[in-house]
């Protein structure tokens, strides 16, 4: 057994395992700051989805509002349309009136 080829095989072996732990510490430092990137992002959406929660409360009141206002209007339409039946009903009888007492008046 050549003791020179040994240590040369050893130290060869440990430069290299030397030089694979630094690509490690290298990579896990990597992964350190993408992880933190990760993070970040996932505490961004997070509060980008709680203003969105928040946004969508604001819309169903809102809704909620617009459909109150929607049945109020309703309300005052259907008043509307039934005053005008009653006036149109009104002038329809006084123009029956008139007519009779115009034709009664002529045939006098």
């Amino acid at each position: 057994m050549d003791v020179g080829k040994t240590m040369q095989f050893i130290l060869e072996q440990q430069a290299q395992f030397s030089a694979n732990i630094g690509e490690m510490r290298e990579q896990q430092a990597n992964s350190a700051r993408e992880t933190e990137l990760l993070r970040q992002s996932v505490l961004g959406l997070r509060q980008s989805v709680q203003g969105l929660s928040e946004s969508m409360k604001g819309l169903s009141e809102g809704m909620k509002d617009l459909s109150k206002s929607v049945l109020g209007l309703r309300e005052s339409v259907q008043g509307l349309v039934e005053v005008a039946q009653l006036q149109s009903e009104r002038l329809d009888a006084h123009d029956k009136r008139r007519k009779a007492i115009g034709g009664r008046r002529e045939t006098a």
